[in-house]
């Protein structure tokens, strides 16, 4: 019979298609009869319980596997006492099913109480209901959690390898994680692969969480190849179960973005935005579709913006910020969304929307902590420079914590400090200033040891160094600036991001100040066509083809 519901579970590889057989629908028969009948066999009764509501945990059926817990832990505080550790292992599994933190902590406090009068510190049933603490302690009190986590992995160690060993090794890595620590991290969360496959073979229905959660930290201590292969592993195993909406495929896909955003490989990134769109949710799902889904398009955005795709990151973060606004009003979702959309706005010249939007950005975040933030601010100079209001983007600038990068861990790049210094610089004509301020941002990320997934940051101060060098008269010690530029923005931008345009312009200014009118001609009209293919385009791009323009037809 075991077997039978097996079969149609979300261990399958069509959980979908099994919630919708037969089997499912003799699980719901199943469990009724279980509930009202074997009155005359009450052990048996409690067994059948206790597997019922396992077999619902593995169809995701929390709200019908919640009644069958409860009447195992009443069942079972009859047949055994109120101070077993059989029922102190039912209440342990109805804290796992209920939903609400504080009546979870009243049941794992019960069980412990009964743990405690029994003196039991190293069974398995102990560290069941440590592990259950950490899994419920583990946003409110990442600390405590780990503790916890720590304790359980202790204990659990010396049973056979099992799925609750292998989740308080995935609890110690992941509360390592919110708490910054991501290298620590990576032991336990492949000790919790390990022991999962070994528990459960492969695939299971936790690998995929595993395998993404260390990819993510080992992308966020520069191992790269290896987060990439973590990531696949996750994306292989969510597919294994083919489910209609995969949270774990969709999450898999969206941190396999964002890990390759990190690297520096925007196209790439886009890609895998854009299959976790694809994958992710609809709204109509409930609550927690819906703020995965403003994740995904959120990443989706950025990646787009970062690649060249200025019209779609603002589709994307449009439908972020109307799904924030439903589902975290007030929270970091909220900020992050409008964030991505005042950076599409500005890129695309829409300025007064983008300013409104970024100070919307600015206020949310303003009353959920003090300290302003940093990617907020990045935006409010550019807008300022892209309005040429200089005295703004200086005071905007001036609230800047001063700058020390942290070679260690990485973490979506904005803009070095240096670099927005050289342009305003070069906005205000100082190009001496600009050129040293350029070089020392240049100095700073090849130095880095993040250095080789700063190449588009590093194109950036050469283009700032070469304008100012080309305003400044030094027309030839800007080309070879240029050039470098220009060759690692084609290889990692798709083809008409602007700001492949950009390079091209300031190379064809500076074949103008060298006399050669006809190169000058060819990048200009290449630039044009890359900026005809945008619905709209901040100054900063605009304006140097309308001069350039102009002064080739005047030659």
């Amino acid at each position: 019979m075991v077997d039978l519901f097996r079969t149609n579970s979300s261990r399958q590889a069509d959980p979908v298609k099994a919630r919708q057989t037969t089997a499912r629908e003799l699980l719901d028969i199943g469990a009724r009869r279980i509930e009202t009948g074997l009155d005359e066999a009450p052990q048996n009764k409690l067994a059948l319980l206790r597997l019922f509501g396992g077999l619902y945990g593995e169809f995701a059926l929390s709200s019908e596997q919640l009644p069958v817990r409860k009447q195992a832990v009443e069942l079972s505080r009859r047949l055994f006492g109120d101070d077993s550790p059989e029922l102190a292992s039912d209440l342990v599994a109805l804290a796992r099913t209920v939903g609400d933190h504080d009546e979870a902590e009243r049941l794992i406090a019960q069980a412990g109480a009964i743990l405690d009068r029994r003196r039991d510190e190293r069974s398995f049933v102990r560290g069941q209901q440590l592990l259950a603490s950490a899994i419920n302690n583990e946003s409110s009190d990442p600390e405590g959690a780990q503790n916890d986590a720590r304790r359980a992995v202790a204990i659990l160690q010396n049973f056979a390898d099992s799925a609750e060993l292998a989740e308080a090794h995935y609890i110690v890595g992941i509360t390592l994680c919110s708490q910054g620590d991501y290298a620590a991290a990576i032991e336990p969360l492949k000790q919790a692969i390990a022991v999962s496959i070994s528990a459960l073979g492969v695939p299971n229905p936790k690998l995929s969480q595993y395998y993404e959660q260390l990819g993510n930290a080992q992308g966020f201590t520069l191992r790269y190849a290896e987060a990439e292969a973590s990531i696949a592993q996750a994306i292989e195993q969510a597919h294994e179960n083919k489910a209609e909406y995969d949270y774990d495929r969709v999450r898999a896909l969206t941190t396999m973005a964002v890990v390759l955003f990190n690297e520096d490989q925007p196209r790439r990134s886009l890609e895998f935005a854009e299959r976790a769109k694809a994958d992710a949710p609809p709204a109509s799902e409930g609550g927690d579709a819906s703020l995965l889904r403003a994740y995904v398009f959120d990443t989706a955005s950025r990646s787009a913006l970062a690649a060249g795709e200025f019209d779609g990151a603002l589709a994307d973060a449009q439908v972020a910020v109307q799904l924030a606004r439903i589902h975290d009003p007030e929270g970091v979702v909220l900020v992050s969304a409008l964030q991505r959309k005042a950076a599409a706005l500005e890129e695309l010249g829409r300025i007064g929307e983008a300013a409104g939007t970024a100070q919307e950005a600015f206020d949310v975040l303003a009353r959920l902590r003090p300290e302003p933030s940093r990617l907020t601010t990045w935006l409010q100079i550019g807008l300022a420079l892209d309005q040429g209001r200089l005295d703004q983007a200086r005071t905007l600038f001036a609230t800047l914590p001063p700058g020390g990068a942290d070679t260690q861990t990485v973490t979506p790049k904005a803009q070095s400090r240096n670099l927005f210094a050289a342009r305003i610089n070069l906005a205000a004509g100082d190009y001496a200033g600009a050129i040293k301020l350029a070089a020392a941002a240049i100095e700073q990320s090849r130095a880095s040891r993040q250095a080789p997934y700063l190449r588009l940051e590093i194109a950036d101060g050469q283009l700032v160094e070469a304008l100012a060098r080309l305003r400044g008269g030094d027309a030839a010690g800007a080309r070879g600036l240029l050039a470098d530029a220009l060759a690692t923005r084609t290889e990692l931008y798709l083809p008409q991001h602007p700001k492949i345009a950009e390079a091209r312009l300031a190379l064809a200014e500076c074949a103008l100040a060298l006399g050669r009118r006809t190169e000058a001609a060819g990048l200009i009209a290449q630039a044009a066509a890359i900026e005809q293919r945008h619905s709209s385009l901040s100054v900063r791009y605009r304006e140097p083809l309308t001069r350039l323009r102009r002064q080739i037809a005047m030659r």
